[in-house]
């Protein structure tokens, strides 16, 4: 219903579902979801308060169980 009256509403969880759909390790997603949360488009009453967004502690549950972990390399050029 909310999207058939704010269109855009989704708008900033279905791009950054496909984000998060083209990772391949722990590193990239980590930079996705801090990505996710600090977009002003997730600011206001329906995504703070009734909680009408993406869930990134799923995201985080699901990526613990399917994908790679971050290399040793990876944390390396990431520090810098």
């Amino acid at each position: 219903m909310i999207g058939l009256v704010w269109r855009d509403c989704f708008l900033v969880d279905h791009e950054s579902i496909r984000a998060f759909g083209s990772v391949r390790s722990k590193g990239p997603l980590n930079e996705e979801l801090a990505d996710y949360v600090v977009d002003r488009r997730n600011r206001g009453w329906w995504r703070r308060g009734a909680r009408v967004r993406v869930s990134t502690q799923r995201l985080r549950r699901l990526a613990r169980s399917h994908l790679a972990p971050q290399s040793a390399t990876s944390r390396t050029e990431a520090a810098r």
